[in-house]
């Protein structure tokens, strides 16, 4: 084994596309077939495979993540511990479910986006969609959420951030996700890794990959009081460009549901809230025409009805109630104190340009 590992790592390094597949593939094989044997010999694959992640050829990629796979869900004793990275005491217990090498493989993927932005918008979301096809997709998210909630760099987070939406309100790959977050409970005393809480708190960089977050999640409450803090909001055209997608993508068949809760009772009044306060923000553009017509067709909200969904919801404790408002509560406080942090880093970076000479 020792021999062929000599033979693999030159073609993995410097060889031609074809060679680079044939090492990879030799890799795979040689790990499912002898993996208990084969596993001391990853420590030394492991940071070529890494490398191979920003490989120009998409096929050298996507067999790269399959290897990179095998290591992240092997039974074999790890050599690595996610204590080693560095991070905060809160982030390596979210971590804790999570293999330490899929740790690293989401750590390096964030180090060589933030090396190069080119990198990150260019081969990022097809990247992240090939770990989504072969590892499980919350982990994924969660694992990068977590890392970026300690990143310093406010700009790299929102870049990456806006990326990570994207791929989430629309990549088939995200439909489990999608699907588990609806109605997820907030508020789970056992559960370090609320996946939920997890996204909210790095999406918290992006109002509008926030909002859209609790659409998708059904948490259309607190979606309506962050519609109302846009108000705080410099309202630029950055932002009104994302609004316009968003309205865009509320067509789409992602949102068939939410389009559907317009009829229900239980979700209409805290939904027509949120989408007449995004009405009251748009300039009347095309964008602006569409979300009148879909709440043209909103019939008036009849108190007498009651869905399936409302009785449930009406048999939720009182405990649970307040414990979940409290939660949400908190969360709102995140968001405000990251848009916060972003308008005094804003600031500072304008300051810095002013005394720049001409």
């Amino acid at each position: 084994l020792s021999a062929m590992v000599e033979v693999l790592l030159p073609s993995l390094n410097d060889g031609e596309v074809s060679s680079k597949i044939a090492a990879l593939k030799w890799i795979h094989y040689l790990y499912e077939a002898m993996s208990d044997k084969f596993f001391i010999y990853m420590e030394e694959l492991f940071p070529c495979l890494l490398r191979l992640l920003s490989d120009p050829s998409d096929e050298v990629v996507a067999f790269d993540v399959t290897v990179l796979s095998d290591l992240c869900t092997g039974k074999e004793g790890y050599n690595t511990t996610v204590e080693k990275f560095g991070l905060p005491a809160g982030s390596v217990r979210k971590l804790k479910a999570v293999s330490p090498y899929f740790v690293h493989i989401m750590k390096s993927l964030l180090d060589e986006f933030r090396r190069d932005c080119s990198f990150l918008h260019d081969r990022g979301t097809f990247i992240i969609r090939q770990l989504c096809s072969v590892l499980k997709v919350e982990d994924v998210f969660h694992t990068l959420a977590v890392l970026l909630n300690v990143e310093q760099d406010l700009d790299f987070v929102s870049r990456v951030v806006q990326i990570l939406n994207s791929i989430f309100l629309t990549a088939p790959e995200l439909f489990s996700l999608r699907n588990k977050l609806k109605d997820m409970p907030v508020h789970d005393e056992s559960n370090d890794r609320n996946l939920f809480s997890s996204l909210y708190l790095c999406w918290a960089h992006q109002p509008v990959a926030l909002l859209a977050l609790c659409l998708i999640s059904r948490k259309y409450k607190h979606a309506a009081n962050i519609v109302h803090y846009f108000s705080e909001l410099e309202v630029n055209a950055d932002l009104l460009v994302e609004i316009d997608k968003l309205i865009q993508l509320i067509e789409s068949p992602i949102f068939t549901s939410l389009r559907l809760h317009l009829l229900d009772p239980t979700y209409q009044a805290d939904l027509a809230a949120v989408l007449y306060g995004l009405l009251m923000l748009l300039p009347q553009t095309e964008a602006f025409l569409i979300l009148k017509r879909r709440l043209q067709c909103m019939p008036t909200l009849n108190y007498g009805m009651h869905s399936a969904d409302q009785l449930k919801a009406t048999e939720k404790s009182s405990l649970d109630q307040n414990a979940e408002a409290c939660v949400f509560r908190e969360l709102m406080e995140h968001f405000i104190l990251i848009q916060q942090k972003h308008r005094e880093y804003n600031s500072g970076k304008l300051k810095l340009k002013m005394r720049e000479p001409f």
